[in-house]
């Protein structure tokens, strides 16, 4: 989560230098507000469908089914996956608004600090825990990848002469500390131990973005086309796993994994990644090729003019000129 924030903030600096704020905003709502609204109240309709019509059947007062709906968008915009994007979006206008310092080392501590807050209260517990609701802890990975883009150079120099194994020693190490701490907020019954703010998480995210500029492109990936299909997959994917995999894996109930051993769990939340995600991208690949491929932010292919039309307009132009 926080090496997608990291990635965001370094293209929003990248991609604002070529357009104006008003152009800029309009791209982000047409590629990903508007697939992310369409999507959002599909699983929202998804969540709560049945228990309206229960409701209605056993003719519950209107007052029922309305916190029943309210319960429902309360789980898919802060419970579920759908929240990073509102969160983007808050980033994103922080960004635009402060864009005059955005480059101010003060501006990026006030960011930081705020960060840390959330950071720490993961084990105080201060304030509601969980990063969904940490409307500022996202804004400094933000503004971070904004710097990482403007010093691109100099970075890029470091990174050249740094071996590359040193960054997969990183990402092993941190990687170690974000399970354990993990582990150890779990034992302590935290509200929310896998908290993708932790101190641990925060610098192994760090790790795995600078593991990436190093790297730079993974070409066996590429028959992926992460490009085209990581948002689609992103939106849907929750669906089907809150929707559709219990129709094919059951529902997956702790009773029967605290009985797994740590092989026979690796095993079976394998076998619901592929699952979900092969069965979502398939999905995804078949709205990339029709005309809803906007729907997962990708434009609707147009189909270039044939020869025959060109011509054809070629001669409407001259006749006309001729006119």
């Amino acid at each position: 989560t926080i090496a997608f924030f990291i990635i965001a903030g370094f293209l929003f600096a990248e991609n604002s230098k070529n357009y104006n704020v008003f152009r800029y905003v309009k791209r982000r709502m047409d590629s990903i507000f508007k697939p992310w609204l369409i999507w959002s109240l599909i699983f929202l309709f998804l969540l709560t469908v049945g228990t309206t019509v229960k409701s209605l059947v056993a003719g519950a007062p209107f007052s029922m089914i309305l916190s029943d709906w309210r319960l429902g968008a309360k789980t898919v915009y802060l419970h579920s996956n759908y929240w990073l994007i509102m969160n983007f979006f808050f980033c994103l206008a922080v960004l635009l608004i402060c864009k005059d310092i955005l480059h101010s080392w003060l501006f990026g501590g006030v960011l930081f600090l705020l960060t840390t807050f959330y950071s720490i209260n993961v084990h105080t517990e201060w304030i509601m825990p969980q990063h969904t609701t940490a409307i500022f802890g996202f804004v400094f990975f933000y503004w971070l990848g904004a710097q990482f883009n403007h010093r691109f150079e100099a970075i890029e120099k470091k990174l050249k002469t740094t071996s590359g194994w040193w960054f997969m020693l990183a990402v092993a190490a941190t990687l170690f500390l974000a399970v354990h701490e993990a582990s150890f907020l779990s034992e302590l019954k935290s509200v929310d131990p896998l908290n993708t703010l932790r101190i641990s998480n925060v610098i192994f995210s760090v790790a795995v973005f600078a593991a990436l500029l190093k790297v730079k492109s993974l070409r066996w990936l590429s028959f992926l086309q992460p490009g085209k299909t990581t948002y689609g997959i992103f939106l849907i994917h929750y669906i089907v796993l809150f929707s559709f995999l219990p129709y094919f894996m059951g529902e997956l109930n702790s009773n029967i994994t605290r009985e797994f051993t740590a092989m026979e769990m690796f095993r079976y939340q394998l076998l619901r990644f592929l699952t979900v995600y092969i069965l979502t991208f398939v999905i995804v690949k078949a709205f990339a090729k029709s005309e809803y491929s906007w729907m997962i932010g990708i434009k609707p292919y147009t189909k270039p003019a044939t020869q025959q039309a060109t011509h054809q307009e070629r001669r409407i132009v001259l006749e006309t000129e001729a006119a």
